[in-house]
């Protein structure tokens, strides 16, 4: 929009100067408690998704399918707003830290900033589009100094998973269909995210952007996790919150479902998800995944 391209412009002529801060502890390793919080209630400005249904007439009518083979042989899920709600810590933790660094001014940004320019990407690009005048090593300590800071935060409060997660990771466990989660958060993040609900023993891969030859919006994270699976697109369906994961996903060929943790189901239909929904108890979803064979 206008005012964030402004926003973007004022920050640009911001002090070049000003010295990013270096890193002074990494909580990656601290210990981690699984937890089974209660759903919180999405940030302000999420929208409920339209295609939702909860009667047997609508469920009838549900015409999207999850593998074009019919056989599901493995699932692949981004981590940070698809298995958990991570997104309200990362703004906060952005909030701070782009007024310390002096972005806009000192300006505090807002959560449409937040949607439209950091949410989902890869830090290098984010840092690279907001610090334009800093070096590609000032942005590397200041998304360290990000991180560690957002890994410190989650493990005071805490991040609830998504609703239906656990019903839905035991159905894909006890029918043997294998996972991958595909993520551009770095792996210290993703690490202690899956440990914070109880999957780090779940998956059967971890693929991380920053590991790849390029991280998403590239399919090529997304193409790592299918080869890692042994399958193809057509056995498989991918899980997202973002429109950024969203783009890799599909760039790889694989039918996307959008979770609207944080982006409308509007935004995430719009770049090509053949289903949104607000959580995993979902009834279009749960109908579709049960026509599929997992043998």
């Amino acid at each position: 929009s206008t005012g964030q391209g402004t926003m973007l412009a004022a920050a640009r002529g911001a002090r070049a100067g000003a010295t990013a801060v270096v890193p002074t502890r990494d909580t990656a390793t601290l210990p981690v408690q699984a937890r089974r919080a209660p759903v919180r209630t999405p940030p302000r400005g999420c929208m409920p998704s339209a295609t939702v249904a909860s009667t047997p007439a609508d469920l009838a009518g549900a015409t999207f399918e999850l593998c074009s083979s019919g056989r599901l042989g493995g699932v692949l899920f981004d981590v940070d707003g698809t298995l958990l709600n991570s997104d309200p810590l990362h703004f906060r933790v952005f909030l701070d830290f782009f007024q310390e660094e002096g972005f806009n001014g000192g300006a505090p940004i807002d959560e449409q900033f937040f949607h439209a320019h950091i949410s989902g990407r890869h830090n290098p690009d984010i840092f690279r589009e907001c610090f334009p005048e800093r070096s590609e090593r000032e942005h590397q300590t200041m998304a360290e100094e990000k991180e560690a800071r957002f890994r410190n935060l989650a493990q005071r409060e805490g991040i609830p998973p998504i609703a239906g997660l656990q019903e839905l990771t035991e159905w894909l466990a006890g029918q043997g269909v294998p996972c991958v989660a595909v993520t551009n958060a770095p792996r210290a993040n993703a690490e202690l995210m899956l440990e914070a609900v109880g999957l780090d023993n779940f998956f059967k891969h971890l693929v991380v952007g920053s590991e790849c030859v390029e991280a998403k919006p590239s399919p090529v994270p997304y193409l790592e996790g299918l080869r890692l699976l042994g399958i193809d697109h057509t056995q498989a369906f991918a899980v997202e919150d973002s429109p950024s994961g969203a783009r890799a996903a599909i760039a790889a060929q694989l039918p996307l479902v959008g979770i609207t943790t944080v982006q409308p189901a509007e935004k995430l239909l719009e770049v090509g998800a053949i289903h949104a929904l607000d959580d995993f108890n979902d009834e279009l979803f749960w109908a579709a995944l049960r026509r599929l064979r997992t043998d």
